[in-house]
């Protein structure tokens, strides 16, 4: 019955009859539906587990307490209803469904389950599978014992207890939950599973564990094991984050070139034309493109049982929409359609047009874009508003076409499925989720945390430089105005932009300070410092600070100008020496300081004379010796360069420099305090404060690259106007920001190290860790003095403050005192620049490590820091105060570290005495009593104390390498570990430290190309200081001490600085300047409630880009309450079909979205967030398959029924389905490798060196890999879990050894890169890789180990046939008998689809029936079907072959190919020398379509002359197809010159001396030159190694190896070894047919096989005809 619709709601209407006409129209039209899933290759994770991650990832502490819950209270596991009562900002609720539903932490749970599985192997075999059980490791042990049930594991908690070391064999992850901290010395791993059937067993465990008591010599760490094999233990994870795509194959989806001048005036492109011009103009923009021309109809209309004259006259409010609705059931009838180019020009504006109309924007992109072969016809026909038109030019003025780019939260989002999909944007927007439920958990309103971590006002980056500025530093050897050979350089900085081009302007001023310390004993240093002064003339000012070797704080002498009198039970104070005990260090500083002072000349000639003197000596040291003969050589030079006075006099002025060295004023005292002041390390140099360390300034040049660099910076600014003429260099540099001192914990990237310790990858990142507010916000904190007092209780706005927390572990660390109350005291920083600053001080001392003294000294801090003034008094009484404990604690760290000095067995009672002398000196009188009582009344730690304490232990989490004796330093949750020993801190550091964590308060300083771009007053129109933001919050009933500002700005430290990717505010700044009718805002859907994230975009509707980009768009847009704003930026003219392919963005939404729907309310909500890719088509192209995952997964087909790379409608069937899955079976992890030279700089790139990785506890390796030369990249692949690399046995591990071992941890979709740097061994060269194997090398036993031997056959994971020896016997052979003594052949082919696996099998049959030489055929896995993979093995062992499936993933530097044909091409090319065992010394490449009639050892045995490989040339003995013979012609005819054009159908390889010439790295190089122009290399396979036979010569094999109807002559056929099936250009007949007509024999064997086929068990292969003629990417695509 024909629907018209009564009184009914108009929004229901149209739901109602779209979901029926989408139905009645697909049934008329023959539909088909394509549902594709990609599962895990481990077991399912239980949601529970997911769960409990998530709660660990913001609260580890809680997470261990909820488990423990869980356990008490003896209940199932719930799938996530636990979890969300423990969230208090629903953002983060929503994101934990999320996360679950997309199985986000199940690499993460399965590496630990591969722990378990390990330890159970080695340990726990008496436990019953699938139960929980636990590893106890005692100190008192060697090895661990395994308990199996609970009331074991409680006796073994009471019979054993504290103490010993740690035991040695355990190893602890960084993954690994605590549920119970302890010492260290006794832990306990509890495995289980959180699944329904595995929880009851664990629950026994952690029962036991809630009991213990606290504080507990236990440590109890928790992993996730396997559960029952039952229904909930098999199966595995529904994954998502994927794309899907049905490609249309290109030979049938192709505009028609019929776009003349008559079309473009004929009667359709004229009534286009009217239709797209609009009504009569009069509504602009945005309203215009809400408007339709609705035409009244004539009769009745039907459509699809639709009755669309009485839906326009009962509906007149959605008239417009009912009408263009009609329209596209019209064309839909006809999605095939294949429209003509004038027909297609607009689509881009159309597509626009019809988004921007929606009503849901967001959907409509995803549906347009994703299924845009079904939409083109009907869009074609649409009007286009003339505000598109008429602003189109405008919006080409500020961007070009093709421009796409995103801002995700401030931050960058490549245009790229792999940033993109949902793993790499949930990687993005993890921390600012654990960030929201942190701040909401501390009593910050939801709706303002989402605003402070989504507000980036700074660049993220610290300052670079150091403040080089000091009263300390002495005065230059090297002064530039002094110099009389620049007297005619330049005398203003506009004399920067006249020098030679790449050299250093002739400026006679001192733009560059240049800075070298070093140990002037260290012959080395010296030298290079006499080399700096040859360097001169320069624009600069040189200054050498010596200084003689240090020894930490340890030598630490009483000062009775600051403390005081010396207490009489100290030591004597110790004999004066020289600082550091180096006499040669001091004397030549000494003598230096003395030279320099009487002129610049005096010091150089005396530098330049200590390194004349060195260099006479018949045997240099690399050190001054400490000797008399050496300190009186320093003294011979010093005289010959003071040349005054006789030899008497010098004497006595020899010992009065000497005797003066440490005396305050002195060089040598100065140099010590610029040094220490700054954190210098010993030797560094600065340029303009640039820190450099020896492995970056040492390299030839360095210091002049360094200059060069300044002076680019210069030239820039003088160019643009920021610096005048007679401007201040120096001030330039500081004004971009410096640091008042370094510490590598402090700025990591700071220094430039050069060599490979200056790599990226191998420098330190900020860690950040939070305090239990609870007890966090009970601490007492001092204030710095710029405070006028803190007289309420309340956040304040308007200051950025700084709250650190000092915990103290040992006696020697009491030095930290000194430093943080110096800082507070007199913080250095200058009133009125910037916003206000304030710091906040509290410690806490850690007496349980048993250290004598410890406990005293905590008391005494405890004390000082309650000490409060009267109550009532005002705030400059509460400043006395403060003032008068941070005195008092300043004397205890002055005082304390000299008395250990003198004293390193310091009693408990002189620490008190100690104390009290800091009271009595610092503290008035009237408060005194209260003070020493306060004292003496704290004589443990108060709660809140002991439970900080057990945190800080905490922030190790897996860091064994930590010894829990560190001095701990966090400021507003920035955490440095200060080792005993290390470089100390000063009061300078933590100035430094403090800029550091303001860097994301202070706006960046906008550049003079944004000042041109940017609008007045829109930037940072809302930007709030933190202060503001908290004070705001309290405004609306918020109320938070002020303390609980340490808190939030380590929260947002903490997700700002681990974002993923940098700071990116573009779009933003783009949105407003396009014209309206491209933009497209869309509002949180529900305003008042937080948003909690912001999406600016540019991106072109109807690109491949967009298909992906929409389902992120969509899902954070609807679901997450997100803010979006577009920038539509479509082709204006179109030529040919922009998007080709339906697709299919695989997410599996929360149930509900942001503004209270569900996800089945939503139009097509079950398909758009199933978790499956689900397509309803109706099209009659054949379509080709393809998963578009993350580069980090190895994904291949499992199952399929139809051929995926040939899908058809009238195969599959009208309404029936074709169901295929996908197994993510490894994960990659991608790397590089280089060899380091002596001095630790990478010489080269580890070519050829052949490394494998182990799972820990594993006793075989898993993976091997072989290093490209091209970056030193590899790749190596796994299961998620820990692993160890190692060089593999034989030439590498001969020639090379490990310089650095990490271990390699798999625990992520997304793996980090890996770094492995090797050295070569004494007497070792690298060719000697590449030399004869000698003892090392094995007999090819089948499959090679690791990557080529553990290769599993499809079957159930079963070790493949290829194990098996060669010469075994084989049943039913119809050849004779094998030779055992023969060489084994190697055969590589490729093949993809149904068609060409049956072509493959044919062509195995072949060469197996010629040759009597042992075969090893090797097959590319990604490309392969289900079928074919069940098939071979089969076929294997019926015909007595070896074969191995082997894959490469195309490694993330080299271009990408899309198109599945062209990627196959590639693989047969481009990683010959990575994708088989060095074991393999040659290759023959076969195509599958090929007919083998000769023995295939002659081909193998052929001598290629030292040529890496051979083609056969092309044939050129059939006249008919002269025409097509494009090497011929044109540019191939030129650039070949007379060497041949060779056919790639066929082709042997010398592996070994391919990868000895490096030929592999050369053709990727080529290639990755030549695809940066797509129209290139359009037969990639064959056009990249015969464009580069000039590099890399090809030997021409005879012509008979390759014989071809197309290319040759029916004459030369009776010679011919091979036959291949090439495509006729001129019949493009097809392949089984013209198989069965040119190749006699073809039919028998392709019986033979297919008898076969249905023998073993599998469905015979059936290609249709159209299977069998291949799509052609372009006419001169001969041989495939």
């Amino acid at each position: 019955m024909p629907l018209a619709g009564n009184a009914v709601p108009s929004w229901l209407l149209l739901s109602v009859f779209s979901a029926l006409a989408s139905f009645a129209a697909a049934a008329s039209k023959g539909t088909f539906d394509v549902r594709a899933k990609l599962v895990s290759g481990w077991p399912r994770t239980p949601s529970a587990a997911q769960s409990l991650e998530f709660i660990r990832d913001i609260d580890d502490a809680q997470a261990g307490e909820w488990l423990l819950e869980l356990a008490s209270k003896q209940t199932s596991v719930d799938e996530l209803a636990p979890a969300k009562t423990l969230l208090i900002s629903s953002s983060a609720a929503t994101y934990q469904e999320l996360l679950v539903r997309n199985s986000y932490y199940s690499p993460r749970i399965e590496c630990l389950r591969s722990l378990e599985r390990t330890d159970r192997q080695l340990y726990g075999k008496s436990c019953p599978a699938g139960t929980a059980w636990a590893l106890v490791w005692q100190s008192s042990s060697a090895s661990p014992l395994a308990v199996c049930d609970a009331a074991t594991l409680a006796k073994v908690f009471k019979e054993h207890s504290a103490g010993g070391k740690s035991p040695a064999g355990f190893v602890g992850s960084q993954l690994d939950l605590r549920l119970q901290q302890g010492a260290g010395t006794n832990i306990v791993i509890v495995y289980g599973a959180m699944s329904t059937s595995g929880f009851p067993s664990l629950s026994t465990f952690l029962r036991e564990v809630a009991v213990l008591q606290k504080p507990s010599p236990w440590e109890v760490i928790f992993r996730h094991a396997d559960g029952f094999a039952g229904s909930e233990g098999l199966g595995e994870d529904l994954l998502t984050g994927y794309g899907f795509e049905l490609a249309i194959k290109s030979s049938e989806y192709k505009t028609h070139a019929e776009e003349k001048k008559e079309e473009a005036t004929s009667e359709g492109e004229a009534n286009r034309r009217s239709s797209n011009t609009g009504s009569d103009g009069s509504t602009e923009g945005d309203l215009e493109l809400k408007q339709a021309s609705v035409q009244e109809l004539e009769g009745q209309l039907e459509i699809d049982g639709l009755l669309f004259h009485v839906l326009l006259n009962r509906h007149p409010t959605v008239r417009a929409r009912v009408w263009a609705f009609k329209e596209q059931l019209e064309v839909e009838r006809d999605t095939d359609q294949i429209l003509k180019a004038w027909e297609i020009k607009d689509i881009g504006l159309q597509a626009t047009a019809k988004i921007k109309a929606s009503p849901n924007p967001l959907l409509a992109l995803m549906q347009l874009s994703q299924n845009f072969p079904s939409h083109v016809v009907g869009l074609s026909r649409s009007s286009i508003p003339d505000a598109l038109r008429t602003q189109s030019d405008q919006l080409r003025r500020i961007m070009r076409h093709g421009t796409e780019v995103f801002s995700l939260n401030g931050r960058l989002v490549r245009p790229d499925h792999s940033d993109l999909s949902l793993f790499p944007l949930m990687q993005t927007l993890h921390p600012f989720f654990l960030g929201v439920e942190r701040l909401a958990r501390i009593g910050v309103s939801e709706a303002v945390a989402c605003d402070i971590l989504k507000e980036i006002k700074g660049s993220g980056q610290g300052a670079s430089r150091l403040d080089w500025r000091s009263p300390h530093l002495a005065m230059p050897i090297y002064a530039v105005l002094k110099d009389k050979e620049t007297q005619r350089w330049g005398a203003n900085l506009r004399s920067l932009l006249f020098g030679f081009p790449g050299g250093l302007s002739p400026v006679r001023l001192p733009l560059y300070k240049i800075i070298f310390v070093f140990d002037p004993a260290e012959v080395e240093d010296l030298n290079f410092a006499a080399s700096l002064l040859g360097q001169m003339p320069l624009p600069a000012n040189l200054h050498l600070v010596m200084l003689p070797p240090t020894s930490g704080t340890g030598n630490i002498q009483w000062n009775e100008d600051v403390l005081g009198e010396q207490p009489s039970w100290l030591a004597a104070p110790a004999s004066k020496g020289s600082p550091g005990g180096s006499t040669a260090s001091t004397a030549i500083a000494a003598a230096f300081g003395h030279a320099l002072a009487k002129g610049r000349r005096r010091g150089q000639e005396f530098v330049n004379g200590l390194v004349k003197w060195m260099q006479e000596r018949s045997q240099a040291p690399s050190r001054w010796q400490d000797t008399k003969e050496y300190v009186e050589g320093i003294k011979s030079v010093w005289a010959a360069v003071m040349h005054k006075g006789t030899a008497g006099d010098m004497d006595q002025l020899w010992e009065e420099v000497l005797e003066n060295a440490s005396k305050p004023g002195s060089y040598l005292e100065n140099a010590t305090s610029y040094a220490a002041s700054l954190g210098t390390p010993v030797p560094c140099m600065l340029v303009n404060g640039k820190l450099m360390m020896k492995g970056a300034y040492d390299g030839q040049h360095a210091l002049l690259q360094s200059v060069a660099e300044d002076q680019q910076r210069l030239q820039q600014a003088v160019y643009t106007g920021q610096l005048q003429e007679d401007g201040d260099a120096e001030a330039y540099f500081l004004s971009g920001g410096v640091l008042s001192a370094y510490h590598p914990d402090i700025a990591p990237d700071m220094a430039e190290r050069g060599g490979e310790a200056g790599m990226k990858t191998q420098s330190k990142s900020a860690d950040y860790d939070l305090w239990p507010s609870d007890f966090f916000l009970k601490l007492p904190f001092l204030d710095s003095l710029e405070m006028v007092g803190v007289e309420t209780n309340a956040v304040h706005g308007g200051e950025i403050r700084f709250f650190h927390v000092v915990v103290l572990r040992r006696l020697c660390q009491t030095y930290l005192l000194q430093t943080f109350a110096s800082h507070l005291l007199s913080p250095g920083r200058k009133a009125g620049e910037g916003p206000a600053l304030s710091s906040h001080w509290a410690v806490l001392v850690d007496g349980s490590k048993g250290e004598t003294g410890l406990v005293e000294l905590g008391n005494c801090v405890r004390g000082l820091m309650r000490l409060e003034a009267e109550a009532g008094a005002d705030n400059d009484e509460k400043r006395n105060v403060n003032r008068q404990k941070l005195a008092a604690l300043k004397f205890i760290g002055l005082a304390l570290p000299a008395a250990l000095s003198a004293k390193p067995d310091l009693s408990s009672s002189r620490v008190q005495d100690l104390c009290r002398l800091a009271i009595d000196k610092k503290i008035e009188v009237s408060l005194k009593p209260r003070a020493q009582t306060l004292v003496a009344d704290a004589v443990s730690a108060t709660g809140y104390e002991a439970h900080l304490l057990a945190h800080a232990t905490r922030m190790r989490k897996g860091d064994w390498s930590r010894t829990g004796q560190e001095a701990l330093w966090v400021c507003n949750g920035r955490r440095i570990y200060l080792e005993d020993g290390g470089q100390p801190i000063s009061a300078r550091h933590v100035l430094a430290l403090e800029l550091m964590e303001a860097q994301y308060d202070f706006a960046e300083p906008a550049s003079a190309e944004d000042d041109e771009q940017q609008e007045p007053a829109q930037e940072h129109a809302e930007s709030k200081a933190l202060s503001d933001w908290l004070a705001g919050d309290a405004g609306k009933g918020a109320t938070l001490p002020i303390s609980a500002y340490g808190l939030v700005a380590a929260i947002r430290s903490a997700v700002l600085s681990h974002g993923k990717n940098e700071r990116f505010t573009q779009p933003a700044k783009i949105f407003d300047m396009v014209p309206s009718a491209f933009r497209l805002h869309l509002p949180p859907a529900l305003p008042q409630v937080a948003s909690p994230i912001t999406i600016y975009g540019i991106l072109d509707p109807l690109s491949e880009v967009s298909q992906s980009a929409s389902a992120a768009l969509a899902l954070f847009g609807m679901v997450f309450n997100a803010e979006v704003k577009l920038v539509l930026n479509p082709p204006m003219r179109v030529t040919e079909y922009p998007l080709k392919r339906y697709y299919r963005e695989v997410v599996h939404w929360p149930e509900r979205l942001a503004d209270g729907r569900t996800l089945a309310e939503l139009e097509d909500g079950a398909s758009v967030g199933s978790g499956r890719a689900e397509m309803t088509l109706a099209t009659q192209h054949t379509l080709t398959a393809a998963v578009h995952a993350l580069p980090t997964w190895l994904v291949a087909s499992r199952e399929a029924i139809h051929d995926m790379d040939n899908l058809r409608a009238k195969d599959i069937g009208q309404g029936k389905a074709c169901e295929t899955t996908y197994v993510l079976r490894q994960l990659y992890v991608e790397g590089q490798a280089l060899v380091l030279g002596d001095e630790g700089w990478p010489i080269a790139t580890a070519k050829g060196v052949q490394f494998e990785i182990t799972g820990k506890g594993a006793l075989q390796a898993s993976d091997d890999t072989i290093v490209m030369g091209n970056l030193g990249y590899f790749q190596v692949k796994g299961d998620p879990g820990l692993y160890k690399a190692s060089l593999k046995s034989g030439p590498s591990n001969d020639t090379f050894e490990l310089a650095t071992v990490q271990d390699l941890e798999v625990s992520s979709y997304i793996t980090p890169p890996h770094q492995l740097r090797v050295l070569l061994r004494e007497g070792k060269a690298h060719d000697d890789l590449f030399g004869p194997e000698g003892s090392h090398r094995k007999k090819n036993k089948g499959a090679a180990g690791g990557l080529f031997g553990a290769l599993k056959s499809m079957l159930g994971g079963e070790d493949a046939v290829t194990d098996r020896e060669p010469e075994a016997p084989v049943p039913q052979m119809e050849v004779s008998s094998l030779s055992s003594g023969h060489e084994t052949i190697h055969i590589f082919s490729v093949a993809s689809g149904h068609l060409y696996e049956k072509l493959l099998g044919i062509m195995i049959l072949s060469v197996r029936n010629n040759t009597q030489n042992p075969l090893h055929f090797w097959f590319i896995d990604q490309f392969l079907s289900p079928h074919f993979k069940a098939f071979i093995p089969k076929l294997s062992e019926r015909y007595n072959f070896k074969y191995d499936f082997v894959t490469y993933k195309w490694p993330s530097w080299l271009n990408p190919q899309s198109e599945k044909q062209r990627l196959i091409w590639a693989y047969k090319i481009l990683f010959l020398d990575v994708l088989f065992p060095q074991g393999v010394p040659k290759i023959i490449f076969i195509d599958a379509d090929q007919v083998v009639r000769a023995d295939v050892r002659e081909l193998w045995d052929i001598d290629l002359k030292g040529n890496v490989y051979g083609f056969t040339p092309m044939g050129d003995t059939n006249p008919a197809t002269e025409g097509f013979r494009f090497w011929k012609q044109g540019y191939w005819k030129g650039h070949l010159g007379e060497k041949p054009y060779h056919i790639s159908a066929l082709f042997v390889v010398d592996l070994k001396e391919l990868r000895r010439t490096s030929t592999g790295e050369t053709l990727r190089g080529v290639y990755n030159q030549l695809s940066r122009d797509p129209n290139s290399l359009a037969n990639l396979d064959q056009d990249l190694p015969n464009f580069a036979q000039h590099q890399v010569p090809i030997y021409s094999l005879p012509p008979e190896w390759l014989w071809c109807e197309t290319w040759c002559s029916q004459e030369t056929k009776a010679a011919a070894k091979t036959i291949d099936l090439c495509q006729n250009p001129l019949t493009k007949e097809p392949k089984i047919v013209m198989a069965r007509r040119i190749i006699s024999e073809w039919q028998s064997y392709h019986d033979e096989v297919e008898h076969f086929r249905v023998e073993a068990g599998l469905a015979v292969m059936e290609p249709s005809n159209s299977l069998a003629s291949k799509p052609e990417q372009s006419m001169g695509k001969p041989e495939l």
